[in-house]
């Protein structure tokens, strides 16, 4: 109810399923009167907002203020937005800025000033100053809840300042909670009794619960080339299990995995049951099966330049039964050290098809085959190898990803310096020409963090376990473990800290190694930053005095050790810069660190949000300089996509 000159009046507010209704608020923020401001600013010159004024806010800070607004500040940044407006738009701000006060606790709020400053009448630059009397605040003083016990921690607390969104969100937390709890169909009625007089608000929140759901069958409904049967055991888990949003979510995700729909809904029925017992429904949408993406690039370091052409295609439903077919194919050329002075160049050519299949023996294996070609240029040689890689990996409890994959591996080397000759270098049996490669990689990853692909909060322990030769087969035998942990904290909207330890060792009998391309190196975009791809690594001379200021071969050693610290600042939407901490070490030696040997770089980087992933480019800077390394270059620069770690 409602009396005139003070008194008490009875606002109501209904939420159901999660969801506030439109309310007061938003009919007061968008009502108006005849042709729109868009409209009447047509017929005016546009102006542009340089800055805003205010005098007199102390609800609120100015970024949320002008969120209510059609104004705003044009940002100081080159390739930022310009704000414009127009002289149309102020009297429908200020009647917001009124209704935005009333919703938040100041029914007698007054627009004493909104001006429009312009120094110069011929040019379109503007100030814009907003002065407002806020009045009096009403508090709440009375807080009562039926139906339902309050949610801990949810709601406006007596004594606090009384809005409108806050009244919503009491009644949205109540029914989310209970939604979480297997109430599907909660809602929740909130009204308030405001006495302007006395500044004093009293809120009642009415709380239905609704029936305890169980979830009988899953309807999938939009499917035309997927084939239900496929389908069908990615949603069984849900059958006659309780009824939660997490269950909800989970049936959602676990569809949209499958990668042919472009959107995945889950929906409860119309009407309550009134035992409980509901279907869900999936309503899916399509999307083409396949596409095709073309692209050119090129990539250079101190020691090495490559440029190619690459095409990707990718066909999510081969043979119509969700076969994954993934071909990657790229073609280029690579220069030693640079194109303006070649000691070694020759193609580049890389081929890779690779299918998976999920669903094969149980609905949560993923299987793989990946068979490829490689032919390319490296300090010291040149080599093609051909490669099959069968594998499977499954998730546990949607933490735990487990994979195991067997690599049959071809390698032949030609243009072989005669550094890497294995009668007369310390390699021994590290290099042989050609040579077969046999071995399983069980891979173990642990994701008690946020997100699975851009984490900012927890931690994700992993270990990559290679077993070589023995009963496997192939030129060598031997086991590399390489255990690492990675710890993410955002201590501030716009602050993301990330670090990372990695330990790597290779062990082997006497009789055999480990070749090359299995061999531990760091150095690069993706561990230590101040050096190049590989280059902090044992190396071998190439015709020189490696005492002296000489690029020697990198061919990898037995034990590693890795730390990175560093942090990213969100500067302007999609726009981040970071700084780092890097050091490591690579030993010939099993079992071998050299902790008074540790290579140290830092440096900072530059990281823009793009459709396909966050590219990044990072400058490293060595910060010593051991003897070993006298012919490296002291600082790299860096071009990839995704994050370092």
């Amino acid at each position: 109810m409602r009396r005139r000159g003070g008194g008490w009046s009875g606002w109501p507010r209904r939420t159901r399923s999660g969801l506030a209704a439109p309310g007061l608020l938003a009919l007061w923020l968008v009502a108006g009167c005849g042709a729109s401001p868009l409209e009447r600013m047509e017929t005016a010159r546009p102006l542009v907002v340089e800055a805003v004024s205010l005098s007199g806010v102390t609800r609120f800070d100015k970024a949320e203020l002008l969120s209510y607004l059609h104004l705003g500040e044009s940002s100081a940044w080159p390739w930022g937005d310009t704000a414009r407006y127009g002289e149309a738009f102020v009297r429908e701000d200020t009647e917001r800025l009124v209704a935005l006060y009333a919703a938040f606790g100041h029914p007698q709020a007054k627009v004493t000033a909104f001006e429009i400053d312009r120094p110069d009448p011929s040019a379109p630059e503007v100030s814009v100053r907003i002065a407002v009397d806020e009045g009096p605040l009403i508090r709440v003083t009375e807080v009562v809840w039926a139906g339902a016990e309050r949610p801990a921690g949810v709601g406006p607390a007596v004594g606090s300042p009384f809005s409108v969104p806050a009244l919503d969100a009491a009644g949205e937390a109540a029914v989310t909670a209970l939604q979480a709890r297997g109430h599907g169909y909660a809602t929740a009625k909130a009204t308030a009794q405001v006495d302007r007089d006395r500044g004093e608000a009293r809120l009642h929140i009415e709380v239905t619960p609704g029936p305890s759901l169980t979830v009988t069958a899953v309807a999938l409904v939009g499917l035309a080339a997927v084939p239900e049967d496929l389908v069908r055991p990615v949603v069984a888990f849900a059958e006659g299990q309780p009824y939660t949003e997490r269950l909800r979510q989970r049936l959602e995700q676990a569809v949209y995995g499958i990668d042919m729909f472009s959107s995945v809904t889950v929906r409860l029925p119309e009407a309550a049951p009134a035992d409980g017992r509901v279907p869900l429904t999936v309503t899916v949408v399509e999307r083409p099966p396949d596409d095709l993406k073309l692209g050119v690039g090129f990539g250079f370091s101190p020691t090495r330049w490559d440029e190619w052409v690459a095409a990707r295609y990718s066909h999510r439903n081969l043979l119509g039964r969700l076969t994954r077919l993934d071909l990657r194919a790229k073609v280029g050329w690579i220069q030693l050290p640079d194109p303006f002075n070649v000691r070694s160049d020759g193609p580049l050519v890389s081929v890779e098809p690779k299918l998976t299949r999920k669903g094969w023996l149980d609905p949560e294996l993923q299987w793989t085959l990946a068979p490829s070609y490689d032919l390319g240029v490296e300090q010291g040689y040149k080599f093609q190898s051909g490669r099959l890689r069968p594998g499977v990996s499954r998730f546990f409890l949607g933490a735990l990803r487990l994979s195991l994959n067997h690599t049959l591996e071809w390698f032949d080397f030609f243009d072989v310096s005669p550094e890497l000759d294995g009668a007369v270098t310390r390699l021994g049996l590290d290099f042989a020409d050609p040579y077969l490669l046999s071995y399983l990689t069980l891979d173990a990853r642990l994701y008690l963090t946020d997100d699975l692909f851009e984490p900012t909060q927890g931690v994700v322990l992993g270990v990559v376990w290679d077993l070589a030769g023995g009963p496997l087969g192939g030129a060598f035998t031997f086991q590399r473990v390489v255990p690492e942990i990675s710890a993410y904290w955002k201590p501030a909207a716009r602050l993301q800290l990330a670090a990372r330890a990695q330990l790597g060792v290779i062990l082997a009998p006497d009789d055999s190694g480990a070749p090359f391309a299995m061999k531990l190196y760091l150095g690069g975009h993706r561990t230590v930053r101040g050096w190049g791809a590989n280059r902090l690594s044992p190396q071998v001379a190439d015709g020189c005095d490696l005492s002296e200021a000489c690029r020697g071969i990198p061919v990898g050693g037995s034990t590693s050790v890795l730390g990175n610290v560093e942090a990213r600042v969100q500067v302007y939407g999609p726009i981040e810069v970071a700084t780092f901490l890097d050091v490591g070490d690579v030993q010939s030696g099993e079992l071998t660190v050299d902790w008074g040997a540790l290579n140290y770089a830092s440096g900072g980087g530059l990281r823009v949000a793009t459709p396909i992933g966050r590219f990044r480019v990072d400058v490293g800077v060595r910060l010593n300089d051991p003897p070993v390394f006298a012919g490296e270059d002291r600082w790299a620069f860096h071009l990839a996509l995704g994050e370092a770690f």
